[in-house]
C-alpha cells in the first residue's frame, strides 16, 4: 500500500512543480506584454475622433485631435471670415491646406509650422494669380505671376517681391529678361517691343540706367550712357554707321 502511495506523492509533487513553474511563465508573460505593447497602445489612446471646439473668442475646430490639440485632418472658422482646412500637426498649420480670406483670397498648398511655406498657389478675387514657392507667407524662390490686364512674371522671388533672374510680359506684348531688385528692373537685361525696337544693357530702379545698346527697327542704333532711361551720353549711327545724332549729358546735338 506505501508503494502506490509514495509514487501518488511523486506525481502529485511533479504536477505542482510544473504547474508551479506554469504559473510563474504565465505571470512573467502577463508582465511583459504591456512593456512591449504600450508604445502603439499610448498611440492609440491618443488619437480622439473628430471633435468640434469652440474657442473662447468664438473660433471654432471640427476636425481630428491628439492630447488634447489640433492633429490630423480639420477644419478651423475664426471670427472674422478668415478659415483653414486641411493638415494641422501640433496644434498648427502643417501639410496640404487651403486658406480662405473674408475678402476672397484664396491659398492652397503646403504649411509649415502654422505658417504658408513650401509649393501653393494664391489667387485673387479681381484675377490676380501666384503659383510658385513660398517662405513664411512672402512669395520666395521660383514663381509666376500673372494679373488681369495680361501682365505675366516668371522667375526668381525674394520677401515677396521680384528678385533675381525674370522675365516679364506686358500685355502690350513689351518683354524684358534679366534682373530684378526689389520688385524693379535691375541691372543687366534686355528689354523688347512687338515693333523690333531692342535694349540690351544696365536698368536700375525700373529705367534704363547706365551703359547699354538701344537697336530700332530699321537698323539704327545708340551705343552709350544712359542716365534715368534717357539718352545721356550716347551716339545714333544708322546701318552703315553714319552718325545720326549725339546726345551728350542729355543734349540732343545734331551733325
Amino acid at each position: 500500500m506505501r508503494k502506490p502511495i509514495k509514487n501518488l506523492l511523486k506525481i502529485n509533487l511533479f504536477l505542482f512543480a510544473y504547474s508551479s513553474k506554469k504559473l510563474i511563465f504565465v505571470f512573467i508573460l502577463l508582465l511583459i506584454l504591456p512593456l512591449t505593447g504600450c508604445k502603439s497602445v499610448v498611440k492609440e489612446t491618443d488619437v480622439e475622433k473628430p471633435v468640434r471646439i469652440v474657442s473662447p473668442n468664438g473660433d471654432v475646430y471640427v476636425g481630428e485631435i491628439v492630447s488634447g490639440k489640433p492633429h490630423g485632418q480639420g477644419t478651423r472658422t475664426y471670427t472674422n471670415g478668415n478659415k483653414y482646412e486641411g493638415e494641422w500637426k501640433n496644434g498648427r498649420w502643417d501639410g496640404q491646406g487651403t486658406w480662405i480670406e473674408s475678402d476672397g483670397i484664396k491659398y492652397v498648398g503646403e504649411f509649415k509650422n502654422g505658417r504658408v511655406h513650401g509649393q501653393g498657389t494664391r489667387t485673387f478675387p479681381h484675377g490676380e494669380k501666384y503659383e510658385g514657392e513660398w517662405k513664411d507667407w512672402h512669395e520666395h524662390g521660383q514663381g509666376t505671376s500673372t494679373y488681369p490686364n495680361g501682365d505675366k512674371y516668371v522667375g526668381e522671388f525674394k520677401d515677396g517681391k521680384f528678385h533675381g533672374q525674370g522675365t516679364f510680359t506686358w500685355a502690350n506684348g513689351d518683354k524684358y529678361v534679366g534682373e530684378f531688385k526689389n520688385g524693379l528692373l535691375n541691372g543687366q537685361g534686355t528689354e523688347t517691343t512687338p515693333d523690333g525696337t531692342k535694349y540690351v544693357g544696365k536698368f536700375k530702379d525700373g529705367e534704363r540706367n547706365g551703359q547699354g545698346t538701344l537697336t530700332f527697327p530699321d537698323g539704327t542704333k545708340g551705343i552709350g550712357e544712359f542716365r534715368e532711361g534717357r539718352p545721356w551720353n550716347i551716339t545714333h549711327r544708322d546701318k552703315n554707321g553714319n552718325i545720326i545724332v549725339k546726345f551728350v549729358n542729355g543734349k540732343e546735338i545734331r551733325p
